[in-house]
């Protein structure tokens, strides 16, 4: 699973590009580099799924700047009980890894724990290239991950953007 993830993250969804190793003093002298975790969860299938995310702790200043809208319970609930009693067809959409369409809108980079090394090796050997002096692989974000301060508010323009083109 945690192949699965990385694999989708690099390939299918291009989320980020490894750092190549005479960059990284220029990264590390000119951006905030965020540490980044895997986490993994056991479904009530058994099945495993991981998650790897940016460790992107707000600050008061990024919540504010990063805010993206959502619904109260109660609104939800009072939307339900409408459609209820007017007998309104009611459809959901779960867009899988909703976050990591969104593009990001800050040059940002994130360095990946030295126990996912072996993974991103396997991924491509070449890579061993460029770790940085930790052993760790540094990595450049092209695309919003859990984690970010930003990520929910990027991928609300993102999805509204598509709606509004669709003529909702």
């Amino acid at each position: 699973s945690i192949m699965t993830e990385l694999k989708n993250l690099f390939y299918t969804h291009e989320c980020f590009e490894v750092v190549p190793k005479c960059l990284h003093e220029h990264v590390y002298r000119n951006f905030q580099v965020l540490r980044s975790s895997l986490f993994l969860k056991e479904k009530d299938t058994g099945k495993i799924k991981a998650r790897f995310v940016a460790d992107g702790r707000p600050t008061k200043s990024a919540t504010k700047e990063n805010y993206s809208p959502t619904l109260a319970n109660t609104t939800i609930m009072d939307m339900l009980k409408i459609a209820a009693t007017q007998q309104y067809h009611i459809s959901a959409l779960d867009v899988g890894s909703a976050y990591t369409n969104a593009n990001i809108d800050r040059e940002s980079y994130m360095v990946a724990p030295d126990y996912l090394t072996e993974y991103f090796l396997m991924l491509d050997p070449n890579i061993k290239h460029s770790l940085n002096r930790k052993g760790q692989v540094v990595l450049k974000l092209n695309r919003a991950l859990y984690g970010l301060a930003q990520s929910g508010l990027l991928w609300n323009k993102l999805l509204t953007s598509h709606l509004t083109a669709l003529g909702y």
